[in-house]
């Protein structure tokens, strides 16, 4: 009798974890408590390197707008910072109200967890079969029924058009993608701004300055320096002004940290961007990149290390 008894609770145990309804009661999965360092009353997701909610741990905010994570390479954490987690989830804290669904393959594909949810308390997990396997992962609120209902991606708002010279400035520098450093006419926009300047110098902004300069637009020569676009910006002076990301248009300055010839002011590149933010990337056209003129979209949440955004700031010509 107790020998049939305890294999009907094993199999209605493995159908609840199963069919992914063991958030509403403790089973063979559910941790008995976490750590109390562990908790954060602030987190949606809590993900642990290890089981029963040891280890490192990366986490999505209940305030996070787009929660879900596509990429577990370059995971980000509430701080902003990316890290790679690929392969490496053991354990889990969700708060009450939120499931999750795991992918072994990148962009929400391969093999999907079950759906696992925390109902009206916070839930902690052991991952079991995606021990060491997630590599995405969708986050939603516990549906009433039905299908999981989806967390829907704000759009930011429409930045207002750029202005003739700002898309004439960009129009050019577009035009120059694969010209490459110390060919006739990239010396000769080096010799524009200083005949004594060789074309083996940092050019790019003397990319920008020559952009502006083809558009009719009146730019000084300090355009040229990144320090000089970021203090000018910063300061509301010579017709530069700060832009917030979320309204960053065509012609705006992109402002970057580079480690090699950043100055105390973080900031030691500069591009023009090519439209407003898409899917949290800025479209630009740079000079100087490999010694030649590319096209690049760049993160505005990526950071080039621990103490630097990659993005510092995006300034808007006035003209």
């Amino acid at each position: 009798m107790r020998t049939t008894q305890r294999a009907v609770l094993s199999t209605i145990a493995l159908a609840a974890a199963l069919l992914g309804t063991a958030a509403t009661s403790a089973s063979a999965l559910e941790i008995t408590a976490c750590p109390d360092e562990g908790r954060l009353d602030w987190a949606k997701v809590q993900l642990f390197a290890g089981a029963n909610c040891s280890g490192g741990q990366m986490v999505v905010k209940a305030a996070d707008p787009s929660p879900d994570r596509p990429n577990f390479v370059s995971f980000t954490n509430f701080d902003g910072r990316q890290y790679n987690v690929d392969n490496s989830r053991s354990s889990l804290r969700l708060a009450p109200g939120t499931c999750v669904r795991f992918y072994d393959g990148a962009n929400y594909t391969g093999t999907a967890s079950t759906d696992i949810c925390a109902r009206d308390r916070p839930l902690e997990w052991d991952l079991q079969r995606f021990d060491n396997r997630a590599s995405s992962m969708r986050v939603f609120a516990l549906p009433g029924a039905g299908a999981p209902v989806p967390v829907p991606v704000p759009q930011p708002a429409a930045a207002p058009p750029a202005s003739p010279a700002a898309d004439r400035a960009t129009a050019w520098a577009e035009s120059k993608v694969g010209m490459r450093e110390c060919t006739p006419e990239q010396t000769g926009w080096v010799r524009a701004y200083n005949r004594s300047w060789s074309c083996h110098t940092y050019w790019c902004g003397i990319f920008v300055f020559n952009a502006y300069r083809s558009a009719g637009a009146p730019l000084r020569g300090g355009y040229a320096s990144t320090e000089w676009i970021h203090d000018s910006a910063t300061a509301g002076r010579n017709g530069l002004s700060v832009v917030p990301l979320d309204q960053v248009r065509r012609g705006d300055l992109v402002l970057m940290y580079t480690r090699r010839v950043a100055s105390s002011r973080d900031v030691g590149h500069v591009g023009i961007a090519r439209g407003p933010v898409n899917n949290g990337t800025i479209p630009t056209v740079e000079g100087n990149i490999s010694n030649k003129v590319v096209l690049k979209e760049r993160s505005i949440t990526a950071r080039y290390n621990s103490a630097h955004k990659l993005v510092v700031l995006v300034a808007r010509v006035g003209v």
